[in-house]
């Protein structure tokens, strides 16, 4: 009997699906809503928000590259004439590349919307998992901090908790892997 539930475990195992999150990068524009969302909660929380660029916003004048892979830029941004102090603009803003992955979690029919967020001095990024709740107003899921977009792969597994998938993160940095259960608020 032992045996038997071994290799069914096994089965089931091999069969489970894991997908892995691919982000893409969007235009500024196109997401406003949720960066909008986003300055809100990181100016009551930490700097003085975000503020997304493209490549077209923007004019690098000088490029800096430490231990091979981490790349600085100085820049100005093209569309207002404040200065841009220690990566920040005058107004304590940082400027961000956006990145969006959706995946329904919970199979409610609605998309979670998963954000990468990356500065433009290639120090690191931030990443959400947003429930839009209705007329642009989100729930954040789950939040986190890394050092480099390259160093983390995200996963939704086939497992779930109260009704939403598992997520695993892997850091190729240091070789290991959490999976994060819902708890019925929140991503743990």
């Amino acid at each position: 009997m032992k045996y038997i539930l071994l290799i069914m475990m096994l089965f089931v195992g091999a069969l489970a699906k894991e997908i892995e999150i691919k982000f893409v990068k969007v235009n500024c524009k196109d997401v406003q809503n949720v960066l909008t969302f986003l300055d809100k909660k990181s100016l009551d929380e930490s700097n003085g928000g975000y503020f997304c660029w493209d490549q077209n916003d923007i004019k690098i004048f000088k490029t800096k590259t430490i231990d091979g892979d981490v790349v600085i830029h100085s820049y100005i941004q093209k569309s207002t004439k404040m200065k841009v102090i220690d990566g920040l603009r005058e107004d304590g803003r940082l400027p961000v590349e956006i990145y969006f992955y959706y995946y329904d979690l919970n199979n409610d029919g609605q998309k979670e919307i998963f954000v990468e967020l990356e500065d433009a001095t290639g120090n690191g990024l931030e990443w959400f998992i947003l429930e839009n709740m209705k007329n642009n107003l989100y729930r954040i899921l789950d939040y986190g901090v890394g050092s480099d977009q390259n160093n983390f792969i995200f996963s939704i597994q086939d497992s779930s908790h109260n009704s939403y998938k598992d997520i695993k993160s892997y850091s190729i940095m240091r070789d290991k892997s959490v999976i994060f259960e819902f708890d019925g608020e929140k991503y743990e």
